[in-house]
């Protein structure tokens, strides 16, 4: 036997008891911050996007097929589980605008890489807070 025999055994054993209690009380917090935190995918909630977009040469020499490249864009989308909201045509600065909603970034420079790729549209992608969200995050400070 160790000396200290069950004077020795119950400090130990106390020291177990206090680091189960502090791991269940460390997981509980963070899976508290899991549930509370911005997790859209548990909430089933969508990121916001706005995409500003101007034809390439090769996408204003196309010009007539906008609507269908708009249309084929949206399917593309949808199968990434993004949902394009609104597109619009516009006159000034940028040719088209558009507002998308998708699960993460990653998803949407995916898309986006993909229909740069394509050749017919440079574009910026904005990410957009809404009211909800930038009251979350303003609380954060």
């Amino acid at each position: 036997p160790h000396k200290g025999g069950r004077n020795y055994l119950g400090r130990h054993f106390a020291k177990i008891q206090f680091l189960v209690r502090r791991t269940r009380t460390i997981l509980t917090r963070w899976s508290r911050q899991q549930k509370v935190g911005i997790d859209r995918k548990e909430r089933d909630e969508m990121a916001h996007y706005v995409v500003l977009a101007n034809f390439t040469d090769q996408g204003i020499r196309a010009v007539k097929d906008t609507a269908k490249r708009a249309k084929a864009f949206r399917d593309l989308a949808r199968n990434m589980r993004a949902t394009i909201k609104d597109v619009y045509w516009t006159l000034g600065h940028y040719d088209v605008v558009l507002t998308m909603e998708a699960p993460d970034d990653e998803t949407v420079a995916s898309l986006m890489m993909k229909a740069g790729s394509l050749g017919n549209l440079k574009s910026q992608t904005l990410r957009a807070f809404n009211e909800s969200e930038v009251s979350d995050l303003v609380s954060k400070l």
